[in-house]
């Protein structure tokens, strides 16, 4: 279906929703909506949908699916999910999905990814060996590299994509939520939905459900110190579930412990001392250091779905481990794997989102005021704070100021009951976010489903998809049952013994590790960043 997007993406534009038939059942449409909805009249924005239409009755209405990202197609991401999101929310429901602004289908399109002639394309962000408890400080010119280009990044995007008739000042959450109305509007006109309208859009929304809540007031005041704060507690499960696999199954299996395990991840990444290769002039030094960052890449982007990705991530980190034997004489690659190629390619579109989300408050900041925030992000998630950290560092080099941007409050009350969902360790949005979101809004509750993964989707837990359904199909809060208890993790194990990963042997003295290393490397770094 992605493919006849790719091929189809000039179909006619309509401000009703004229769907037209897709590939396998599916249908699709484009809506004609204002760029800037400030100003109706003005220049026209294409915004394309993909329906999964019902199949059984009593017929509910419709389901606008946003799988946020940020910076992701919609339409493909609804191409690879929506066999399994559509028994989860009833059959008897329209899956409909549209692609946010800027972002790949959608027209006008922000396409300002720097090329690799670009003197600073994809500079490796670290340039440091893996700290233990005791260790030198490595060098942060990598964190200047990176600020470096994103300053060339944000320019090239506003000379592509900053006017006013272009798509990057129109690429927030606020315009997003004008363009959900605008499809309602259009839905509710269709002759077919106008008594289903009026049934499931009692004030314009019937049922809302948010799988992994980011905390709000942190997203908005743009300091992301809320969402590593899980991370590395989540990435420690990967040695409980690869010891309790076995060597059959977890290729990085070794010793007989879990914490056996990890003393091999830790070893692989004390070999890549990106700071002994750059003094020594190792002629890999500078691949040396994209491995590392690769490395971590992987930890946090498998940690999406660990049910799937693990598998993987022990066989890439076999393969790691045989380049990294002799680093001096030996050429080291990135293996071609494209979770990580899925990252580059739609860097300007997450920049986009976060930064215009943010209003410009980051724009023109420098490194040293930079600093605190990247310290304490450093010091939370070995794993993932640099990734929030180079979120914060892209904006600082966005001057596209975003237009529609949301700067009101949050909480409150709501015309029908939210459900919020999480997995007890989520490596993005930690559960305590969806605990804050449940209190902040009047009648609404937090489904907890106890396992590792990115939303509770990721988990296929069957007790948070029932109580989903039922949710869907009849309003039904969890009430008092609002907590799942685990089922099979990766490689389909479970954790014997009725026990939670918590309370598994070595998984606490491995998080502990982690959050000593952390706490290590931004002492380090805190001298090392005063000489930037």
């Amino acid at each position: 279906m992605v493919g006849d997007w790719a091929e189809g993406r000039y179909l006619p534009s309509s401000t009703n929703l004229n769907w037209s038939p897709c590939d396998d059942g599916q249908k699709c449409a484009v809506l004609d909506v204002p760029l800037y909805y400030d100003h109706p009249n003005g220049t026209r924005a294409r915004v394309p949908l993909t329906k999964y239409p019902a199949s059984t009755k009593p017929y509910l209405g419709m389901v606008l699916y946003n799988p946020s990202g940020p910076g992701e197609s919609a339409i493909s991401r609804l191409d690879c999910w929506a066999s399994r999101l559509m028994p989860i929310i009833g059959s008897n429901y329209d899956l409909v999905t549209w692609e946010p602004r800027g972002i790949e289908f959608s027209t006008p399109n922000t396409n300002c990814t720097l090329q690799p002639n670009s003197t600073a394309y994809l500079i490796p962000r670290t340039e440091r060996r893996w700290e233990k408890i005791t260790g030198s400080a490595g060098s942060f010119t990598s964190l200047r590299n990176f600020y470096d280009f994103a300053q060339k990044q944000g320019q090239y995007c506003e000379e592509r994509t900053g006017g006013p008739n272009n798509a990057g000042q129109y690429m927030s959450t606020g315009v997003v939520v004008k363009d959900m109305l605008t499809i309602l509007d259009a839905y509710a006109a269709h002759p077919d939905s106008k008594n289903t309208f009026v049934m499931m859009a009692s004030d314009r929304v019937r049922r809302v459900i948010l799988d992994g809540a980011v905390d709000a007031d942190d997203y908005y005041s743009s300091v992301y110190l809320s969402n590593p704060r899980d991370t590395d507690a989540e990435f420690s499960s990967f040695f409980v579930y690869c010891h309790l696999a076995g060597p059959e199954h977890c290729d990085f299996y070794t010793g007989t412990l879990a914490y056996n395990i990890f003393t091999r991840f830790e070893r692989l990444l004390a070999r890549l001392d990106t700071q002994t290769s750059a003094i020594q002039g190792w002629a890999n030094a500078s691949a040396i250091a994209t491995v590392l960052s690769a490395i971590r890449a992987e930890a946090f982007i498998s940690s999406y779905s660990p049910r799937k990705e693990w598998t993987a991530l022990a066989n890439i980190l076999v393969s790691f481990e045989k380049r990294a034997q002799d680093l001096k004489t030996k050429a080291l690659a990135v293996p071609n794997d494209p979770q990580v190629a899925s990252v580059a390619t739609s860097r300007e579109w997450r920049a986009a989102v976060f930064c215009t989300n943010t209003a410009g408050t980051l724009y023109g900041q420098t490194l040293e005021q930079m600093s605190p925030i990247a310290l304490a992000q450093e010091q939370q998630s070995y794993v993932g704070g640099e990734v929030f950290n180079d979120l914060r560092v892209d904006c600082a080099g966005w001057p596209i100021k975003g237009m529609g941007t949301y700067r009101g409050s949050f909480g409150g009350p709501a015309k029908n009951p939210i459900l919020f969902a999480s997995s007890t360790r989520d490596p993005v949005t930690p559960q305590k976010n969806c605990l804050k979101a449940a209190c902040i809004f009047e009648g609404a509750q937090c489904l907890i489903a106890d396992g590792v993964g990115h939303i509770t989707q990721s988990l296929f837990n069957k007790c948070t998809n029932a109580k989903i359904n039922a949710y869907f199909q009849t309003g039904q809060l969890p009430g008092k049952d609002s907590f799942c208890p685990q089922e099979a993790g990766s490689w389909g194990v479970m954790i014997p013994g009725n026990m939670t990963v918590d309370e598994y042997a070595d998984y606490d003295a491995i998080k502990a590790k982690f959050a000593l290393s952390n706490a290590t490397t931004a002492s380090l770094a805190s001298a090392a960043t005063s000489t930037l």
